[in-house]
């Protein structure tokens, strides 16, 4: 009944107007407190929207009003308004009456959760700055599918997987096609040589090098051992085909512990550090058969410098060299 519906329109804290099929408001609820307010609501009645709102709403009204008739859906839009020199969002949700002509617009005041999203976009903008312009080369990848097949395999009685890739050295390079590239940062870009992300989104094969794979396993035991984080030092190779060291730091987003659809893998240039231990490493060995000639060379010496001594002292002469430590000196 009317009653009954003007009952239930005054219960709810949304302004609820009632416009006909010229788009004129007929009716309008607003319950005290419903929140700022573009205009009071007696503004509205026997007014077609065209002459109380912005055409940016009016624009909004007009499109999803022909689509509520057509389908018969309920169709949604947000839009803002100026109210008191400041700017609130409002969300508007039509539905048609049940004449089949008069159109149902519950109005909600949105402001707050524009303001939460707004601030929650500026936090994503800026960690997304702190992302692509960090020196270290950071990944972003998709681990999903990775995860259910580990999961498959656990389900089939797997729970050596050490010993099932040693079983099965080819499975590891399949589970590699089965991770997704989500995003790169511009480091990642310089280290591999390439010109765009895309080049990278593509896949892991581009990169990976016999060492990588073997780096990867560890990644694959690291799930399948439930951990969320794993680090080791690896190779791969630039889209030129230079070969490079890094170190590797792989890391589940906290929130993805179960699925793993998002991952973030950090890894560092330790080309030019590899080549110093190399050079320092090359160095002590070369220091070592120095010092071992030298040493060869002197025991010689001491030898000669006795057989010497001995001829001098069968001559009955002094002997001619001081040998330390050699008993006979004394």
């Amino acid at each position: 009944s009317e009653e009954k519906y003007r009952t239930l329109m005054s219960s709810m804290s949304d302004i609820i107007f009632v416009m006909d099929k010229d788009d004129k408001f007929i009716d309008v609820h607003c319950k005290p407190g419903s929140g700022q307010l573009y205009l009071s609501p007696d503004k509205f009645l026997g007014k077609k929207i065209q002459s109380i709102l912005p055409p940016h709403v009016v624009n909004q009204y007009i499109r999803k009003s022909g689509k509520l008739r057509e389908s018969g859906k309920t169709q949604r839009y947000e839009y803002p308004l100026q109210v008191d020199g400041n700017e609130v969002w409002f969300q508007a949700t039509l539905d048609l009456h049940e004449d089949k002509q008069k159109i149902i617009v519950n109005t909600r005041n949105i402001n707050d959760l524009k303001l939460v999203e707004k601030s929650l976009e500026k936090s994503k903008n800026r960690f997304k700055n702190l992302f692509d312009k960090s020196p270290a080369q950071l990944w972003e990848e998709d681990f999903s599918l990775v995860k259910k097949e580990i999961d498959l395999l656990k389900e089939k009685g797997i729970t050596d997987f050490p010993k099932y890739f040693k079983d099965n050295p080819r499975k590891v390079a399949e589970f590699a096609t089965m991770v997704k590239i989500l995003d790169v940062n511009e480091a990642v870009l310089q280290l591999h040589e390439a010109n765009s992300k895309n080049e990278l989104l593509k896949g892991l094969d581009a990169i990976f090098t016999e060492d990588s794979l073997k780096g990867f396993e560890k990644e694959i035991i690291a799930i399948a051992n439930g951990d969320t984080i794993c680090e080791f030092e690896s190779t791969i190779k630039t889209l030129s085909g230079k070969v490079k060291n890094i170190s590797l730091q792989w890391s589940v987003v906290p929130g993805y512990e179960k699925t793993l659809g998002r991952v973030y893998i950090s890894t560092l240039d330790i080309t030019e550090r590899i080549k110093a231990e190399k050079i320092l490493k090359d160095n002590l060995k070369e220091l070592e058969r120095f010092n071992k000639a030298m040493v060869g060379r002197e025991l010689k010496m001491i030898e000669l410098k006795k057989e010497i001594n001995q001829l001098y002292k069968k001559l009955n002469k002094k002997e001619k060299y001081r040998i330390p430590g050699d008993s006979e000196n004394i």
